[in-house]
This record gives C-alpha cells, sequence and structure tokens, in this order.
C-alpha cells in the first residue's frame, strides 16, 4: 500500500506486465480480502502505536504521571510524517558546524597545522 487518497487504496503491483501500469487505486469498499506481508517495520510500528495507546490509557486513567514537558509529543496516526515529508525535513536541515571534524580542523588551525587562507 502506497497511500489512502479518500476512501480509496493507492496499491502499487509487482505482478504487471510491461505494457500495464503499476499503481492501482481501489474504492476500500470494493476490497473484501487482503494478504499482507508482515515486516519488521510494520511489527516495530505496531508496538509502538499499542505502547503509546497503553500510556495514554494509563494517563487517562490516572494510574501514570503526566509526561515531563520536555518530553516528545506523541503523534495520531492521521499525524505521522509519511518517508518523503521526514526525507524532505531532513533535506532542509543545515549541515552541523559543531563536529569533531570542525573541532579538529580547529585545533590544528590554532596550532598552527594548517593555514586557514589556504584553499581545500
Amino acid at each position: 500500500m502506497q497511500a489512502v487518497e479518500g476512501d480509496a487504496v493507492r496499491l502499487h503491483r509487482d505482478d504487471t506486465r510491461a505494457d500495464e501500469d503499476a499503481d492501482v487505486l481501489l474504492v476500500m469498499e470494493d476490497i473484501a480480502d487482503a494478504r499482507l506481508v508482515l515486516t519488521d517495520e510494520l511489527i516495530a510500528e505496531s508496538m509502538r502505536r499499542g505502547k503509546a495507546a497503553e500510556r495514554e490509557l494509563q494517563r487517562d486513567l490516572g494510574l501514570a504521571p503526566p509526561p515531563p514537558p520536555h518530553a516528545k509529543k506523541e503523534r495520531s496516526g492521521q499525524e505521522q510524517q509519511t518517508e518523503a515529508e521526514a526525507e524532505e525535513a531532513r533535506a532542509e536541515k543545515p549541515e552541523p558546524t559543531n563536529t569533531k571534524k570542525h573541532r579538529l580542523a580547529a585545533a590544528r588551525t590554532a596550532q598552527g597545522d594548517i593555514d586557514p587562507t589556504e584553499g581545500d
């Protein structure tokens, strides 16, 4: 499954010929039976959602303390980032400037090992 679009699901078929379109849009009501492929990613996501739901239930019942203010906010299934959105967010992030590589270069410059006016 690639995406949900309204009341339909976009699927990518692996069994198509070269002259057929591999992407198919199916209305949910037309799907009577499905065979899912279980992957490690699906298992991990299911466990994560189950634990989040359990924590939320315990908090609602007053059995667990509220999360600290610095804790990451849990997002519902509809708010989950798609892989493309996550990749785009990572691409927009500037490269870090305080890394070990940068600190070592600064130390070598301070010791006179490198002339900072020379190009790379």
